[in-house]
């Protein structure tokens, strides 16, 4: 069977290879801007993405929280 892009944003845990530090993601949908995903190492969640992009869609805003060590990043890109 065929999956269409919207199926893979239902939060539903996906295997990762080539990547160290998590072997499962999931993505999901929380509102028409914002996307967050969630990376997972033998089902322990180390970390939490969160990406979300302005109405006018020239901003985007990622937190990026490493759930191991607590610690919080957040970056801000802007189009021009």
């Amino acid at each position: 069977p065929t999956r269409r892009s919207s199926d893979l944003l239902d939060g539903t845990d996906a295997p990762v290879k080539g990547v160290y530090s998590f072997n499962t993601v999931s993505v999901k949908k929380i509102d028409a801007h914002t996307l967050e995903e969630t990376d997972k190492r033998d089902a322990t969640v180390v970390a939490v993405v969160k990406m979300t992009v302005s109405a006018d869609g020239k901003k985007m805003t990622v937190v990026y929280t490493n759930k191991l060590t607590d610690r919080v990043n957040t970056y801000i890109d802007e189009k021009k």
